[in-house]
């Protein structure tokens, strides 16, 4: 049983949600679409573990998830954070995810115990792929990822440095719940818990 946080800002109309996750802004959603957030196997608050304005603390066992639904599908789009996953983190970390179970995943984006970001996005022909962001990272830093769609063009980019890009002409799955995981790879049970912090999430939908 979760419960809901997170209030609104001004809007930006191409804004899904805009979180910043500091020691002011809390769990708000400065998007003006008042994105909410049900708290999961004891949830996630902000601390100042990783940055001394704060950061949304990844646990180890609690994460959350959105209220409100969202699909990629052939849509323009944008996501992009700041995370600090820590050496002590699982070999397979998940910080974000559209993904139900390990059957039914749109996109999903983790850090490796060597410390490589990932990102794996399917398609509504039951294919898929893999983006690498860093072939060799050190985990226990901040690092900026972003991922984005513009036109049939995906482009993963880590800290400002194009790291992926690749031409694919599909339709992103529509499988999951659509609900946005935050800390861990499923909805609702345990996979891909990390440790680690997050900051400044933002996605831009069209």
């Amino acid at each position: 049983m979760g419960w809901l946080l997170g209030v609104g800002g001004k809007k930006n109309a191409s804004d899904w949600i805009d979180c910043r996750f500091n020691t002011i802004t809390q769990l708000n959603d400065e998007s003006g679409n008042n994105r909410q957030f049900t708290q999961r196997n004891g949830g996630l608050t902000v601390t100042t573990t990783n940055d001394i304005n704060g950061a949304l603390r990844f646990n180890g066992t609690g994460w959350m998830t959105t209220v409100d639904t969202f699909g990629l599908l052939a849509n323009n789009f944008n996501i992009s954070c700041e995370v600090f996953i820590e050496n002590g983190s699982g070999f397979y970390s998940v910080f974000l995810a559209q993904r139900l179970n390990s059957t039914f995943i749109d996109i999903e984006f983790y850090s490796l115990q060597d410390g490589r970001l990932l990102v794996n996005i399917f398609f509504d022909d039951n294919t898929g792929f893999g983006f690498v962001g860093v072939g060799a990272a050190i985990r226990n830093q901040w690092q900026t990822v972003e991922f984005k769609r513009v036109g049939n063009v995906f482009t993963l980019t880590v800290d400002g440095v194009i790291a992926d890009t690749q031409t694919i002409n599909k339709t992103v799955s529509s499988v999951s719940n659509g609900v946005l995981n935050i800390g861990n790879a499923n909805d609702s049970f345990s996979s891909g818990t990390c440790t680690g912090s997050m900051r400044n999430l933002k996605i831009k939908i069209g």
